[in-house]
C-alpha cells in the first residue's frame, strides 16, 4: 500500500531570524512540518537549507517518478545503461514511498 502525502507544492514560510521557527507549508497554506531554529546564524542556515529541501519533495518526488517511467518505455544502447543510477533512482522512489 503506497503512502499518501499532502500534495505539492509546498513553501518555507517565516524565514528564521533571531530565534523564530521556519514553517512548511501546502499549497492551501496548511502547515506541513515547523522546526525551531538556533540564534548562531550557521544553524539558521543550515536549518532553512533543510526546509527548503523539506518544501522540494513532493516535487522531487514526482521528478523522480516521471524520469523512471521514462527510463522504463524508452530502450537505450547497453553503453547508456547505468544500472547503479537506476538502482538508486527506485531507492529514492521507494524511501519516499515508505516502501
Amino acid at each position: 500500500m503506497e503512502n499518501k502525502h499532502t500534495p505539492g507544492p509546498w513553501s518555507v514560510g517565516n524565514e528564521p531570524v533571531d530565534n523564530e521557527a521556519l514553517y512548511i507549508y501546502d499549497n492551501k497554506e496548511h502547515l506541513i512540518a515547523s522546526a525551531d531554529t538556533d540564534s548562531l546564524a550557521q544553524y539558521r542556515e543550515e536549518a532553512l537549507a533543510n526546509a527548503r529541501l523539506i518544501a522540494a519533495a513532493p516535487d522531487m518526488l514526482e521528478a523522480l517518478q516521471r524520469v523512471a517511467a521514462w527510463i522504463g518505455c524508452n530502450v537505450f544502447p547497453p553503453e547508456l545503461h547505468h544500472i547503479d543510477e537506476l538502482r538508486l533512482l527506485h531507492a529514492a522512489i521507494a524511501k519516499a514511498q515508505g516502501k
